[in-house]
C-alpha cells in the first residue's frame, strides 16, 4: 500500500491492515516512526477480530456494489472496480459500463436525430405554424417517453443552440412540465431571456394600414432589400433604421412622412433598443412591399436622401417559379410581380440604386427539394431579364444575416461559406457587377448580426452591425447640395 495513504489512517485502521497482513512492520515503521506510536498499533493489531473485520469489509463491498449498480453511472462503476479489483462483481461491472457507453452513444445519436427532425419541421413550408410547433413538441415528448433521450440530453441540445426552438414551443414544454425555467438557467441562458419567456412576450406584429406600392415618388438613393421568407431581412432593416435614428452616426435625421411605409418604418425602428432584451418583429404580410424614406444629415452637415425598400420575402419564391415555370402562379404571386414590375420597370425612377441580397447563415437547405443556391439563381435569372441592374445601380451586396450563429468574427469564414453553399448565385451576382460596372466590377459581402438572439424570438440588441451598414450608406450615397434638392454625387 502507498505510504502516503497509510499515514492518513487512524491507529485502529493501521492495526487492522497489520493484522490482515496487508502491511508489515517495516512499512509500519515508515508510517509511524515514533516507537511508542508503533507499539500502540502493534498492540491493537493483536486484538483485531479478523473474522469480524472480513465480514465488515465484505458488507462494505456489497453495499458499494449495490449503490454502483443501481446508479447506472459509469463513473461509479469504474470507481468500484478500482477500489475492489479482486471482487467477484468486477466482470458484471465491466459489462454494465460497456452497455452504458453504448446507451450514451445511442442517446447522443437520438439527440442528433431529434435536432434534425426539428429542423425538418421548421423548413416544411406545407405546414402551418401550429402544425410545425405541435410536430416539434410531439417529437421531443415521444423521444423522452421512449427513453431514447433524457431531459438532460434535450437541454444539452438547447444549450448548444439557444435558437433550436422558438419561445412559444419552449413555453409549451414548460406548461406541460417537460422542463422548468430553472433548467434553462442551469444551462446558462440569460435570466432576462427567461423573464421574457415566462411573460409570454410574443413577436411584434405591424398592424398599421397597408397601401399598395406602385412607384417611388421621392427623389433619393433607393436601397432594395431582397431575401427569402425568414431570412431576417425585415429585422435587419429595423436594426439599420434604429441605428440611423439613434443619432450616434449622424447629426440628425429627417423622416419622409409621405413615404408609403412611414408607419412601418416607425414600427421597425422603435422595436430595436440598444442594451434591451427585445421581442423581434414578426414576418410581414406575404405580398407587402414597404418604402421608407429619410434624410441622413452627417457630421459635416451633408444631406443624404435615402429610401429603404423592404421587398416581400415570398417574392423570391415567386420569381423562382416564374423563371422555372414549375407551377401556376397564384393570385398573390401575380400581385407581387405586378408590384415589382411597377416599381422597378414601368414606373422606374432615375434615382441611384443599391441592392442587398439577404441570406441567413446556416439554412442553405431551407427549401428542401432544391438547393437554395439553385432557388436564388432562378430568382436572379428573372430579375436579370427585367434589366433592373442596368445603368443606375451603384452597389450590390450579399448580406449574411444571423452571422452570430457562425461563432466567429473571421470574415474569411463567411467568404468560404458563400463559396461552399451559394457558389452559383455568388458568380451570377459577380457577373452582373462586371457587366454593369457595379462596385468597381466587384461584388461586396458583409456579415450582419442583431446581437444575442434566444428562442428565435428574443434579442439582446447590439447595434454594431447596423451601424456599419449606416456608415456604408453615408459613404456610398450622393449628397444633396442645391437649394432645389437636386442630388449630386460626392
Amino acid at each position: 500500500m502507498d505510504t502516503e495513504y497509510l499515514r492518513t489512517l487512524s491507529d485502529q485502521e493501521l492495526a487492522i491492515e497489520l493484522a490482515k497482513g496487508n502491511i508489515d512492520r517495516r512499512t509500519l515503521a515508515q508510517v509511524r516512526p515514533d516507537p511508542m506510536a508503533r507499539k500502540k498499533v502493534i498492540q491493537l493489531s493483536q486484538n483485531v477480530d479478523l473474522d469480524a473485520e472480513n465480514r465488515k469489509a465484505q458488507y462494505e463491498e456489497e453495499r458499494r456494489w449495490k449503490y454502483a449498480k443501481e446508479s447506472d453511472d459509469a463513473d461509479e462503476l469504474l470507481a468500484f472496480i478500482e477500489d475492489y479489483p479482486t471482487s467477484t462483481h468486477v466482470g458484471e461491472a465491466r459489462r454494465i459500463v460497456n452497455n452504458l457507453k453504448n446507451l450514451t452513444r445511442n442517446r447522443a445519436f437520438a439527440a442528433r436525430e431529434l435536432a434534425i427532425e426539428i429542423g425538418d419541421f421548421q423548413r416544411n413550408k406545407r405546414l402551418t405554424d401550429e402544425q410545425v410547433e405541435n410536430g416539434i413538441k410531439n417529437a421531443i415528448i415521444r423521444r423522452l417517453n421512449n427513453k431514447q433521450i433524457t431531459k438532460d440530453d434535450f437541454l444539452n441540445l438547447l444549450k448548444e443552440d439557444n435558437n433550436l426552438i422558438n419561445a412559444h414551443t419552449v413555453n409549451t414544454l414548460i406548461q406541460e412540465n417537460i422542463i422548468d425555467p430553472s433548467d434553462l438557467s442551469d444551462i446558462g441562458i440569460d435570466d432576462r431571456f427567461i423573464y421574457k419567456l415566462t411573460k409570454n412576450t410574443t413577436p411584434q406584429n405591424y398592424n398599421g394600414e397597408y397601401r399598395p406600392l406602385r412607384k417611388i415618388d421621392w427623389s433619393s438613393t433607393e436601397v432594395y432589400f431582397w431575401g427569402v421568407p425568414s431570412s431576417g431581412k425585415s429585422c435587419a432593416i429595423g436594426a439599420i433604421l434604429s441605428a440611423a435614428f439613434s443619432g450616434t452616426m449622424t447629426k440628425s435625421i429627417e423622416p419622409n412622412t409621405a413615404s408609403q411605409g412611414y408607419g412601418y418604418m416607425n414600427h421597425l425602428k422603435d422595436v430595436f433598443r440598444q442594451g434591451n432584451i427585445i421581442s423581434l418583429v414578426a414576418g410581414t404580410a406575404k405580398t407587402s412591399f414597404y418604402e421608407m424614406g429619410f434624410t441622413l444629415i452627417d457630421n459635416e452637415r451633408k444631406r443624404h436622401r435615402i429610401t429603404l425598400i423592404d421587398m416581400a420575402g415570398e417574392l423570391m419564391q415567386c420569381l423562382y417559379k416564374k423563371d422555372a415555370d414549375e407551377s401556376q402562379l397564384t393570385d398573390a404571386d401575380k400581385e407581387m410581380l405586378e408590384t415589382l414590375n411597377s416599381v422597378l420597370v414601368s414606373n422606374r425612377t432615375k434615382s441611384r440604386k443599391m441592392h442587398f441580397f439577404v441570406i441567413e447563415y446556416g439554412v442553405e437547405d431551407r427549401e428542401g427539394q432544391v438547393s437554395q443556391d439553385t432557388y436564388l439563381r432562378g430568382a436572379m435569372n428573372y430579375l436579370r431579364s427585367l434589366k433592373i441592374f442596368n445603368n443606375d445601380t451603384d452597389a450590390i451586396f450579399i448580406m449574411i444575416s444571423k452571422a452570430d450563429k457562425a461563432k466567429t468574427n473571421d470574415i474569411g469564414e463567411f467568404g468560404r461559406y458563400i463559396q461552399s453553399h451559394y457558389k452559383g448565385f455568388f458568380k451570377d451576382l459577380c457577373q452582373i457587377c462586371e457587366d454593369y460596372e457595379i462596385n468597381g466590377k466587384k461584388l461586396e459581402s458583409l456579415a450582419f448580426s442583431l446581437g444575442n438572439v434566444c428562442f428565435q424570438n428574443y434579442c439582446l440588441f447590439d447595434p454594431r452591425s447596423a451601424e456599419l451598414v449606416v456608415r456604408t450608406l453615408l459613404d456610398r450615397t450622393p449628397v444633396e447640395r442645391s437649394i432645389w434638392g437636386k442630388i449630386f454625387s460626392n
